[in-house]
């Protein structure tokens, strides 16, 4: 069954519902006990069948996964999640779905999902998986270019808050134009010939390269080219790019991996502030797990489905706090407060956080005789060593909304562009911004160097706002390069979930050693 992002009434079925110009009859309506909600739900489901026939429920198709992995051994204590979409916003929701099973995701985002990460890149978000002695790593690899096919079937349409005409996939729309335009006459990028990239449109570039590669490849003709037929195409052609980078980067005497890839497909209703609500769907495409480099290819249709109260406990809004496993909560900092002190994790937390004490006793500021404001102002002080105006994330970014505020940037005006490390510890800083803002354009890149190119931000642009005729949009960009000082002062230790001795920035330092 599909996941509904958006609250409200659920309409009733009609059974005179049209998508171009065609009515549907009660042969659309797959019946499911007779509740008017779930063939409403079914007729939505169809509509999508209509151009990805193995189409199914974002939630049904995630709990399949999950089981299927567990099976083969891959778990969020021992695996780490590569996440590849398009920078989008609106791909988050399937990011929201990997988080929950696997933590947060290492990601490799692109324009229309092409992966320019590249070795360095994929071997960065490799080493920050979780590592228990004698035992094989674990990695778990998505990638799932997007297309939107909105309530009424209309491909590349969706309705979007406070811009109801809007579309999905802005890049994959702007390769069809080209290679439509173009037709066979195009002779920049034939099959084989070394790619160029445009250093102002790096991703852009790529992508279209890659798909006129592929296209030819396959011999079709590009005016037979649809937006649903070229987003599979695309699919094919970065699952390819992903393998590669996988049997250069993954060790497989030492790890095991899965891959995970499809179709996201975003059926949205008419208007976006409408009752109808807006569904989710995955067209599965790669699954198989590599165990001992041995490959298994999976069939999640043969996975029994989820019963319909599991479906509601996992499409329900969670309530429940944040998980304390979250990929940049300490779990010895969390222990050593409240956990038994006869646990030696625990013990060791405490007798390392009495050797920082000790070694910076000279630093702590008198604040009121509250011994946490002391420690905190203890860890202020190690980093103002190095960066002396640092304040902390909540404190900057309630001061940015409130300036910000006064200059008439709210989230129902403003979209938020944002461009961290692709680093998972970044995810912090979004999980503070989006509050604010509302799920942000992603722009991310390695190290925090930009690659979205002109056509990248054109896009996350046009997703703005429109409050209202005439009105200016409004845009809210942030930058942030990342680095770890921990809390004994070291420049570039971090402490991960289950991998304590790990590095950040690892492109900054990997820049550094090869310059010095």
């Amino acid at each position: 069954m599909p996941s509904a992002n958006k609250g409200g009434r659920r309409r009733m079925v009609k059974m005179e519902d049209s998508v171009h110009g065609q009515i549907f009859n009660s042969n659309d309506l797959k019946q499911v006990g007779g509740s008017a909600e779930e063939s409403y739900l079914a007729l939505r489901q169809n509509i999508v069948r209509r151009y990805f026939p193995d189409a199914t429920g974002v939630d049904d198709f995630m709990a399949r996964v999950e089981m299927e992995l567990c099976d083969y051994g891959f778990n969020a204590d021992n695996s780490i999640a590569v996440l590849n979409l398009c920078r989008d916003e609106i791909c988050n929701s399937l990011k929201h779905k990997v988080k929950p099973i696997f933590g947060d995701p290492f990601n490799v985002h692109g324009l229309g999902g092409v992966l320019t990460c590249g070795v360095t890149g994929m071997g960065a978000g490799l080493s920050h998986c979780p590592q228990s002695p004698g035992e094989r790593e674990k990695y778990v690899f998505f990638s799932f270019p997007h297309i939107a096919v909105n309530a009424a079937g209309e491909l590349g349409e969706i309705s979007r808050a406070s811009r109801h005409h809007s579309h999905a996939c802005g890049a994959m729309l702007k390769v069809l134009g080209e290679l439509k335009k173009e037709g066979h006459a195009c002779s920049s990028h034939k099959v084989g010939q070394k790619e160029v990239h445009d250093v102002m449109d790096p991703e852009y570039s790529i992508l279209k390269h890659r798909m006129e590669q592929h296209i030819g490849a396959c011999g079709i003709p590009h005016n037979k080219l649809r937006l649903d037929t070229l987003t599979l195409l695309a699919e094919e052609a970065i699952t390819q790019d992903l393998e590669t980078l996988i049997s250069k980067a993954v060790d497989t005497s030492k790890a095991d991996y899965a891959v995970i890839t499809g179709i996201q497909i975003h059926n949205w209703s008419m208007n976006f502030e409408d009752e109808e609500p807006n569904l989710e769907f995955i067209q599965p495409r790669s699954v198989y797990v590599v165990n001992n480099g041995v490959k298994t290819v999976l069939d999640i249709g043969a996975v029994s489905a989820l019963t319909p109260r599991m479906f509601q406990m996992l499409s329900a809004p969670s309530s429940a706090p944040a998980p304390a496993h979250a990929a940049y909560t300490s779990k010895g900092a969390l222990k050593a407060g409240a956990g038994d002190q006869d646990d030696p994790k625990s013990k060791q937390a405490i007798i390392n956080g009495m050797k920082v004490e000790k070694k910076y006793a000279k630093y702590i500021r008198p604040s009121h005789g509250s011994a946490e404001e002391s420690y905190l102002a203890l860890r202020q002080n190690i980093l103002g060593r190095y960066f002396p105006d640092a304040v902390g994330a909540d404190d900057f970014v309630a001061r940015i909304e409130m300036e910000l505020c006064q200059h008439g940037f709210t989230s129902e005006n403003t979209i938020a562009v944002l461009n961290l490390c692709r680093d998972e510890i970044c995810n912090s800083l979004k999980h503070k911004i989006q509050p604010i803002f509302g799920a942000p354009f992603n722009v991310h890149g390695l190290g925090g160097v930009l690659t979205c190119g002109v056509t990248g931000m054109g896009a996350g642009l046009s997703h703005a706002p429109q409050v209202r005729p005439g009105a200016r949009e409004k845009y809210v960009f942030f930058s942030f390069p990342h680095i770890a000082v921990n809390a004994a002062g070291e420049l570039g230790e971090v402490g991960r979930a289950s991998r304590g001795h790990s590095h950040a920035c690892g492109a900054m330092f990997k820049v550094l050693g090869e310059l010095k």
